[in-house]
């Protein structure tokens, strides 16, 4: 006679009666009783072989405590078909990390700790002990980001310096305070990227700057975009001076970048100019640099600097240059030109709205035919350019001793018959033409 298989229960009717279990050991006591696999259901069944290895019991119920051990390949795929069913998940892994890109409360009613309503300020204090990693804050809605409530800012705001393991930290609209940001960044020892977009910046006060300076004078500082900042007029010269950008002097740098990519606008003196190319001549890590849209105050001062950034870029590990909207037009290519010649790691070399002509064209085509490393060149907004200096260009270089070569004119007012022209005869040199 074969023996009824027992009912099993709903996996939910389950879970809400092993909810009211107080410990790990009446947990597992019930889950040996009920046998199988298919009596205990997934999410149990998952807990039991949790259970049934090495791992401690107790870091299993009622709370999961996240440790060393579950992060091993074998229980790895067993926590994560689990945790979503726990209300309390506690991390007591010294390497754990974990990423911020989910909503925050708005109110106590949606402030939950074990499924019950508490007041904000608690909730933020209880957030505030998660070892994050990275932080994504946003004030505008949209289909991936949640974006901060405005009753959650102050709050947010207030808990902000207590961060203390945040490597990553980007806030876009108006949600959190720059005084906040600072003041976590100048007393972190591990934040490295800062990344600011805000629809409307108040001035920075004194506070503000001492903050951000300090953490922008650390050494761990791989990234930092901010927006034009206006400064407070009471804000002492001195701590001006040292915000400065355009002051910068070559002591302020290290001897060489950590990070890989800079990108500055409208910030740097020829001075200045001088200082960052010494510092990124011995990086060996920075491979992309941005320096573009110069006020220029200075006059030709700029030309030498120019020179010696580009000299400094011949000798460093950087790939991608870019010196859009910088004003080197042709009387700066005599000198820089033959300094491309000889800048055997780069590949991309962006030249846009400098205001170039055929003349400077000259030069550029001499070094693009020499140096066969550089693959892409961008002179998109050089109107003066005409069809002739194109084809010099691309005439003048020996195309086949490269892998390959693009070459972005972008927008251009020429007729239908010289763009086929030119596309006819970059097909030939086996050369991506942009028109």
């Amino acid at each position: 006679m074969i023996s009824p298989v027992p009912p099993r229960l709903p996996s939910e009717l389950l879970l809400k009666i092993v909810l009211w279990l107080p410990d790990a050991a009446s947990l597992f006591s019930v889950l040996e009783v009920l046998g199988t696999a298919d009596q205990r259901g997934p999410f149990f069944e998952s807990l039991w072989q949790l259970g049934s290895s090495f791992v401690d019991r107790d870091h299993l119920w009622p709370s999961l405590a996240l440790t060393e051990m579950l992060s091993t390949p074998g229980c790895h795929t067993l926590v994560e078909s689990v945790i979503d069913s726990y209300a309390h998940v506690q991390s007591i892994c010294p390497s754990a990390t974990i990423a911020w890109r989910a909503s925050f409360p708005s109110s106590p009613s949606n402030a939950l700790v074990h499924s019950i309503p508490i007041p904000l300020n608690e909730w933020f204090d209880l957030w505030v002990q998660l070892p994050l990693t990275e932080l994504t804050i946003t004030s505008f809605y949209d289909d991936t980001t949640p974006a901060l409530p405005f009753i959650a800012a102050t709050f947010l705001d207030s808990v902000l310096p207590q961060l203390r393991r945040l490597v990553r930290l980007q806030c876009e609209g108006d949600g959190v305070g720059l005084l906040s940001i600072f003041e976590m960044a100048a007393a972190s020892t591990t934040l490295e990227e800062i990344d600011i977009r805000l629809a409307a910046a108040p001035p920075l006060t004194e506070t503000q700057l001492v903050h951000a300076t300090q953490w922008l004078s650390s050494l761990i500082v791989r990234r930092f975009y901010v927006p034009f900042l206006a400064l407070e007029p009471t804000v002492p010269p001195t701590v001006r001076n040292a915000w400065d950008l355009s002051q910068l002097k070559s002591e302020m740098l290290p001897t060489t970048f950590a990070f890989r990519e800079l990108h500055l606008s409208r910030v740097l003196t020829p001075s200045g100019l001088v200082s960052l190319a010494h510092a990124i001549r011995h990086s060996t890590r920075m491979d992309g640099l941005t320096v573009n849209e110069f006020a220029f105050l200075f006059g030709g001062a700029y030309a030498p600097a120019f020179g010696v950034l580009f000299d400094s870029v011949a000798d460093s590990n950087v790939r991608e240059l870019d010196v859009s909207r910088c004003r080197l037009a042709d009387s700066h290519w005599p000198l820089l030109g033959p300094i491309f010649e000889r800048s055997k790691n780069l590949r991309h070399v962006t030249l846009s709205n400098n205001g170039i002509s055929n003349e400077g064209l000259v030069w550029i085509a001499r070094a693009i035919g020499t140096n066969t490393s550089i693959e892409r060149l961008d002179l998109d907004g050089n109107t003066d350019v005409t069809v002739g200096g194109v084809v010099h260009l691309l005439s003048n270089c020996d195309f086949n001793r490269r892998g390959s070569f693009l070459l972005n004119l972008g927008f251009t007012s020429y007729s239908v018959t010289e763009k086929i022209q030119l596309q006819t005869l970059a097909g030939e040199l086996r050369v991506d033409l942009y028109l």
